[in-house]
């Protein structure tokens, strides 16, 4: 196969990775190609620090260190997101109150959670409040605060005060990564690259 043609087909790997496919059973179906092919072109695209190699496929790498929009990040990833909150949903039992942060995975968490009968769901999320509101079986209790627009939360000594205050049966907490040796990381407030907890 000409360079050419590798290049075009390692393009398009790169194309739908940044769309969230990310397996490397997917890639070969959706590209037509075997799967020794898919895993040698993640090999050396990953050697080129385009992408990271994960188990069974690949992630995308953001060179541009400016934190998305919930809109944006609202489009990436869709089908795993909605994975990660039919499975969070099947944890939750009629009663419970639950707190969900802000973001995208735990705003398809309330998406889930609609028309589940009585539960008490205390958020910062304005997207979560947004879908949950017509509900009439779920008492919501939105956190106050400053808005942090790229997230669409609240945040702030306002929202902290009042989750100091308050207590759940189940949270489900979202995350910009995760660092081996430093845990759960997540944007700061201001929008700059992730800030890791000590």
């Amino acid at each position: 196969m000409s360079s050419s043609k590798t290049r075009e087909r390692q393009q398009r790997i790169l194309n739908l990775v940044h769309k969230g496919v990310a397996d490397v059973e997917e890639l070969s179906r959706q590209l037509d190609v075997s799967l020794s092919t898919i895993r040698r072109d993640l090999n050396r695209l990953a050697l080129e620090g385009r992408l990271v190699r994960t188990y069974g496929g690949a992630a995308f790498v953001n060179h541009d260190r400016r934190e998305q929009t919930l809109n944006e990040r609202m489009l990436m990833q869709r089908q795993q997101k909605q994975a990660i909150a039919a499975l969070a949903a099947q944890q939750v039992q009629e009663g419970d109150t639950l707190i969900l942060d802000a973001g995208t995975t735990t705003a398809a968490l309330a998406r889930v959670l609609c028309g589940r009968g009585d539960l008490h769901v205390i958020t910062n999320n304005i997207e979560a409040l947004t879908i949950l509101a017509n509900d009439p079986d779920i008492r919501i209790t939105m956190l106050g605060g400053d808005v942090r627009k790229l997230s669409m939360g609240s945040v702030g000594p306002l929202t902290e005060l009042a989750l100091a205050r308050l207590s759940a049966d189940k949270v489900f907490l979202g995350a910009d990564g995760i660092v081996a040796s430093r845990g759960l990381c997540e944007a700061s407030s201001d929008g700059n690259p992730p800030v890791y907890p000590q």
